[in-house]
């Protein structure tokens, strides 16, 4: 085509419409940001049609050069106004890492990304000057993350070259040598157990505690029939504990060092390259942090792998199947509580100071009263006194409309639509059970109305008797919603201000439908070790999605606490103690589960008997408490609650505290060469 636009108006030939369109984009992109793209080999005529951004640079160039005053002093030049100068003079801001987080780089300087979180990673990319950061950032993450095709859980940026999607050798050369995408772990063994319960044994390649290792379980949830199996994977946080906890094997080694975020994510990655090598397609749903270590005692390194993990366009393990575990380190439990949406439990295990000093020494720092005001506070039970009226007058706010009480009863008698007094209904109590019982109970109500009112209605009484009759309640229907007697249009009355009264088909109980909000969480925390038994009775719908749940700012916002109860021999199971978790809990919003002590080498505690389980457990049941008992599950390989690690780790365990003296009767003997026994009482 010839010439510019205006050679097609000049032509006499009328236009086509796809010179039209052509026409229309050549003007369109006649712009200031106009960067000389060529349309089908067409160029800007030079007179006609002049580039404004080539016009321009003859006038900077003039304006750059440097000019004197009268007086013959040089003047600075003048910095040119080119189009888009801001945009190109300004440069990516330096990036900050985040605060508190240890470990960020490895012992070769080089940035471990599996410790950002997906902003975190674009914010870096950004810095990095990636033209667009947020599909750069998306796309680390997503061969870090996603499950094949769309990712492949990659350690390296070399193992995408020449793939679909990889990183061009370009990138691949600009940051190859200043970041890794390794996790800095690697599987060293993996042990079954009869049941199905892989422990995965980890060798640490950096960190505070390089050289040692750590412990992963998959446990198995096997269900019912029609409902497909899944995987719970318990993640560790620390080498070894600090929080020396008395009947745990893992206390016992003491604290070797914390995880980096980098390495508690690297856990779960590994376990799905794992089952993707074993051909195992089971989904793996639910995660604890119920391994080794106290979480809170590393909580920034904890909480951002829990933001990595949950995020859905990598590991995909929803905030809801996440529960951290924590021993009731108060402070940092307000923190999680306030920065992230996850499950938490806690790890009770006594009712008394005295056995809590012993068994959990960091009693001694915020003990049982400290703890229950902080769950409180943190878990408040919702009053359910009012919760169903308050639930009606709420629905009926929404509905913008009147409701018909339970008391009035809809019919029609010749031509009106009343509500009905239900004492002739009395006489007629099987009606409720019969069939027809909504078309019969509406004739029998119309013949039923008293003759004085009749007659008054004939009469050209008021509005209102027109309208409407209020009468008591039918027999046995106290406090509940009769469905309508009749289509919804016949139940339609006007009264005189013309507003309506709406005795349609509405739901009867706002609160059917409702779910306990943190519903989710039982299923994550029941599939932590399998929990069996059933939940108690008639369980009371508490806690609505309302902000009427929460109790103040700093409340879970609904969330529910499973409270985690290591059932020992004749320290801490016997009706006493249920009694007194009963009195303990009565304000905090829980769901309690018992935990069948797992037996090690060199402890001194026995578990207890499956009659005292029972009888413990009753008893909570009893008053209203949701309460399941864990399965031991992989105990055969020490893969159970309380027996990962390797107190051949530790070159100093921690110490065993002495127990009080009216405990002592229930103990084992010391076995030989165990570590001293402390000679501080704990009490």
């Amino acid at each position: 085509m010839p010439g510019g636009p205006g050679t097609l108006h000049n032509s006499r030939r009328p236009m086509e419409p796809s010179r039209c369109k052509n026409t229309y984009s050549v003007s369109r992109h006649r712009t200031p940001a106009f960067r000389g793209l060529k349309l089908r080999g067409w160029r800007w005529p030079a007179t006609a049609h002049t580039n404004p951004i080539a016009a321009a640079l003859p006038a900077a160039a003039e304006a750059a050069v440097a000019q004197v005053d009268v007086i013959g002093r040089a003047v600075a030049p003048q910095q040119p106004e080119w189009p888009h100068q801001a945009a190109l003079e300004t440069e990516p801001p330096p990036w900050t890492p985040p605060t508190g987080r240890h470990g960020l780089y490895d012992a070769n300087g080089r940035l471990v990304l599996k410790n950002l979180t997906l902003p975190e990673l674009e914010a870096w990319c950004v810095a990095e000057g990636e033209e667009g950061p947020a599909n750069r950032a998306l796309q680390l993450w997503r061969w870090m993350y996603a499950d094949p095709p769309a990712g492949a859980w990659v350690r390296s940026l070399e193992e995408t070259r020449g793939r679909q999607n990889g990183f061009s050798a370009k990138f691949m050369a600009k940051v190859g040598q200043r970041v890794s995408l390794d996790g800095g772990l690697q599987l060293s063994l993996v042990v079954r157990a009869a049941d199905g319960t892989r422990k995965l044994v980890f060798t640490l390649m950096g960190g505070e505690a390089a050289g040692g290792s750590v412990e992963t379980v998959l446990i198995p949830i096997t269900r019912q029939q029609g409902l497909r199996d899944r995987l719970t994977i318990c993640v560790s946080s620390q080498v070894g504990c600090a929080m020396n906890c008395q009947f745990c094997y893992t206390g016992r080694m003491g604290l070797l060092g914390n995880l980096t975020t980098a390495q508690i994510v690297e856990q779960v990655v590994e376990a799905r390259r794992f089952l993707a090598q074993e051909g195992d397609r089971t989904q793996l749903t639910n995660l604890v942090f119920m391994g080794m270590g106290e979480p809170l005692h590393n909580t920034e390194a904890v909480l951002a792998a829990a933001e990595i993990i949950s995020h859905y366009l990598g590991l995909h393990i929803s905030h809801n199947k996440i529960t951290i575990s924590t021993v009731g380190l108060v402070p940092e439990l307000r923190s999680v509580i306030a920065r992230s949406r996850v499950q938490v439990a806690l790890s009770l295990h006594a009712t008394t100071d005295e056995v809590r000093d012993w068994i959990v020494p960091v009693n001694r720092r915020y003990d049982l009263a400290t703890l229950v005001a902080a769950l409180e506070e943190l878990f408040p039970k919702p009053d359910t006194s009012n919760k169903r009226q308050e639930e009606e007058q709420e629905q009926q706010e929404q509905q913008g409309g009147h409701r018909l009480p339970c008391s009035q009863v809809p019919v029609q008698h010749g031509g009106h639509h009343l509500v009905v007094r239900s004492s002739s209904l009395e006489q007629q109590p099987s009606l409720q059970s019969e069939p027809g019982f909504g078309n019969m109970a509406a004739g029998m109500a119309s013949s039923a109305v008293p003759a004085a009112t009749a007659s008054a209605f004939e009469a050209g009484g008021t509005e209102e008797m027109k309208n409407l009759i209020v009468v008591s309640e039918l027999a046995g229907t106290a406090g509940r919603w009769l469905p309508p007697l009749g289509p919804t249009s016949q139940l339609v009355a006007t009264t005189a201000a013309g507003a309506d009264v709406h005795g349609g088909q509405q739901a009867g109980d706002g609160t059917a439908g409702n779910s306990h909000s943190s519903s989710n969480s039982h299923s994550s925390q029941e599939g932590a070790a399998g929990m069996r038994g059933t939940t108690a009775g008639a369980t009371t719908r508490h806690g609505c999605n309302s902000s009427r749940s929460a109790a103040g700012s700093g409340s879970s916002g609904g969330r529910s606490l499973l409270v985690e109860y290591t059932m020992l021999h004749g320290i801490n199971d016997t009706l006493d103690d249920a009694h007194r978790l009963v009195g303990m809990l009565s304000r905090v919003n829980c769901k309690i589960n018992l935990i069948v002590f797992n037996p090690h080498v060199g402890t001194r505690f026995q578990p207890s008997t499956d009659e005292a389980v029972t009888a413990f457990r009753s008893v909570l049941v009893q008053r209203g408490f949701v309460c399941t008992i864990r399965d031991s599950r992989g105990d055969d390989e020490m893969a159970a609650c309380g027996q990962l690690g390797n107190v051949g780790l530790a070159f100093r365990p921690s110490p065993i505290l002495e127990a009080p003296e009216r405990f002592r009767s229930f103990l084992l003997p010391a076995a030989a060469g165990s570590t001293t026994a402390s000679k501080t009482p704990a009490a």
